[in-house]
């Protein structure tokens, strides 16, 4: 199947993107990440692109996926810095890329929330069923979202929500770090200590296995409800999380008691999703957990904004270089294959280096597809929303030399 992601290359998706090669699918991206210094491997396929786009449209005709998978409240593209601005552009973002593709009548979307649409209160498992509250605006956004979804599954099209439940895992990126083991681990390097209360309960979903529940969305040829939650069933609270946290970190770090009697953590049921796909959880919190904090305590420079301004001068030096490189090489395979239909001029050649120069910002170095057939050598473009006319007008020079190549 044709799969797209819709979201930022984080350890989640990378997971993801591993398990669908394993069975063979064929995985594109469309992200909001700039290209520079972009690098995901195993994708035939990825697309930078506002969500927003007119050209999200012309990205889904020429995929044609089977399943669209949009990570939502995984999705690192949205700052929620300014929620205000980045609430709209989510929903907008969600809207215009549901609308486009339902359009196309073909393949489910799926559409990754979270715990957070569910505010705090009691202790207890919180169903499909039981409406929604959130406290935080990212919260709010994620339910908004879930709502835009209802709807276009009540008009017939093929809609999934999946909603993970407290979602943590490898910490390998700073973008990692917006879960509740990373926020125990910053907590415990830059305070020494850990503040946490035994009355507050969570549960605790693995990346690997949130993958392989959503996976059997994926391939699922049918499906009896729209919403489904994911959990792993394994009951904690934040004290024994955070003994955990502490027992992973190479400096001593204490636990600091914290009562609390009112505030009680959401926790999501997902029998629905197991009586109908059945569930086996691989990954448990108690041992994970500790060797997540001992990587984060190995390397929390990297992960730290004085660790990010280390040796930033050269990452930037090497990653400019690596860009040039890329956009040297479909430039080179245009050059090398124009000079056998051309006649040894000089002149001509130098114009036209001079218009492929013009033309190198149109590259992504990613697969390109091939345009102009109708000319005796290929130009090629990248799968950038780049018309045939903006390519012929960088090379109209070239005939107007008295080139008869053309």
């Amino acid at each position: 199947m044709n799969i797209l992601l819709v979201g930022n290359a984080g350890n989640f998706m990378r997971l993801m993107i591993n398990r669908l090669n394993k069975e063979g699918h064929r995985v594109f991206v469309l992200t909001e990440e700039p290209k520079k210094g972009y690098s995901l491997k195993k994708v035939f396929e990825v697309y930078h692109f506002s969500y927003e786009d007119a050209c999200v449209r012309e990205v889904l005709e020429s995929i044609m996926p089977q399943v669209v998978v949009f990570l939502g409240a995984y999705d690192h593209n949205f700052s929620w810095n300014r929620v205000e601005n980045t609430a709209a552009s989510y929903a907008a973002g969600l809207t215009n890329i549901l609308m486009n593709y339902t359009a196309l009548k073909k393949g489910r979307f799926v559409y990754l929330s979270s715990e957070s649409v569910f505010g705090g209160g009691s202790a207890q498992f919180m169903t499909e069923d039981d409406p929604t509250g959130a406290y935080s605006k990212k919260g709010q956004a994620i339910a908004i979202g879930e709502d835009i979804c209802k709807n276009y599954a009540r008009m017939g099209n093929d809609v999934v929500i999946l909603r993970l439940d407290h979602l943590y895992g490898e910490i390998r990126k700073k973008e990692d770090t917006d879960t509740i083991c990373a926020d125990m681990c910053l907590e415990a390097v830059q305070t020494g200590e850990i503040i946490a209360s035994q009355n507050e309960k969570i549960m605790l979903l693995h990346e690997a296995d949130a993958v392989e529940f959503i996976y059997q969305i994926m391939v699922a040829k049918d499906h009896k409800h729209t919403l489904y939650q994911l959990s792993s069933g394994e009951k904690m609270s934040r004290y024994e999380l955070a003994q955990a946290v502490a027992a992973g970190m190479e400096n001593e770090v204490s636990i600091v008691e914290e009562e609390n009697k009112k505030y009680r953590e959401v926790m999501l049921s997902g029998k629905r999703y197991d009586e109908e796909f059945g569930s086996r959880v691989l990954h448990h919190a108690g041992t994970d957990v500790e060797k997540i904090a001992a990587y984060f305590s190995r390397h929390v420079s990297e992960f730290t904004d004085a660790g990010q301004k280390k040796g930033h001068l050269f990452r930037r030096l090497g990653s400019r270089t690596k860009e040039i490189i890329t956009n040297l090489i479909p430039f080179m395979e245009n050059l090398i294959c124009f000079i056998p239909f051309s006649e040894v001029n000089t002149f001509r050649i130098l114009i036209f280096i001079f218009c492929m120069c013009c033309c190198l910002h149109l590259y992504t170095g990613s697969s390109r597809q091939h345009f102009l057939h109708c000319l005796p050598w290929q130009g090629t473009v990248s799968g950038r929303c780049t018309t045939e006319a903006d390519l012929m007008l960088c090379l109209t020079i070239i005939p107007m030399s008295g080139s008869r190549s053309f």
